[in-house]
């Protein structure tokens, strides 16, 4: 599993080559994501969905409350903004890529630290 977060308000996470496009666990560490950035290059465009955990061991899709799951269109070098609000409560997050990536790609998570959860 990825650590938490410390000083810094951004993780470095890889979404793997496999077949599920899924990325290890990351720790938010009580932040909460509002944004992704892209690979600067070689990232394949795709859409992104989330898998969410309160616990670390039982992770499921995430849901924003106007009940679609939570998808970002992405191409390479883009850096997408998301509503923080998707997020809270979830401590651990999974992202999930569409498209089989040719090699393991790094993608950074912006994190919100003045509205970290208590």
């Amino acid at each position: 599993m990825i650590k938490a977060p410390t000083m810094k308000d951004y993780l470095s996470v890889a979404i793997s080559t496999a077949a599920n496009g899924k990325s290890a666990a990351v720790d938010l560490g009580g932040h909460t994501l509002c944004s992704v950035s892209m690979s600067t290059a070689g990232w394949t465009n795709a859409t992104l969905t989330f898998e969410g955990s309160v616990d670390g061991t039982k992770f499921g899709p995430v849901y924003g409350s106007t009940g679609n799951q939570i998808t970002l269109t992405t191409t390479a070098s883009r850096h997408v903004a998301v509503n923080p609000d998707n997020f809270r409560g979830l401590r651990h997050l999974k992202l999930v890529s569409s498209v089989a990536q040719s090699t393991d790609r790094t993608l950074l998570l912006g994190l919100d630290t003045l509205s970290a959860i208590k």
